[in-house]
């Protein structure tokens, strides 16, 4: 993909028991306000030392309340014009490591479809 695309390409993935871990974690339970959104974030490295949580972003929109091991959890809270933030670019700052972030719902939803299509 260098070759082709002329830059490096961070590929992060989880196999099917990593998933199905972070979900027995249940990190979502409660909610910290109605609008709240909640995400998970893999990195590729475990995170260490894990800092004293939660951390909120500058701009309030995003708090980092859970680590664990590669896996980042985190909500993305409502900031100016009720607009939630986005917390991939604040993670890969705080944890100094590419991420991608995915919705929690969308997490689910994938595992729900691998167990159904087995």
């Amino acid at each position: 993909m260098r070759e082709r695309f002329g830059d490096r390409l961070e590929v992060l993935l989880r196999s099917a028991n990593e998933i199905q871990e972070v979900i027995r974690l249940d990190p979502f339970r409660t909610r910290p306000s109605p609008s709240a959104v909640a995400y998970v974030t893999f990195v590729p490295a475990p995170v260490q030392p894990v800092p004293r949580l939660p951390i909120r972003s500058p701009r309030s929109d995003t708090e980092v309340f859970r680590v664990h091991r590669r896996d980042v959890f985190s909500w993305a809270l409502p900031g100016d014009a009720s607009r939630t933030g986005f917390p991939n670019a604040f993670i890969e700052k705080l944890f100094g490591q590419p991420a991608t972030t995915r919705n929690w719902s969308t997490v689910i939803g994938v595992v729900t479809t691998v167990a159904v299509q087995r």
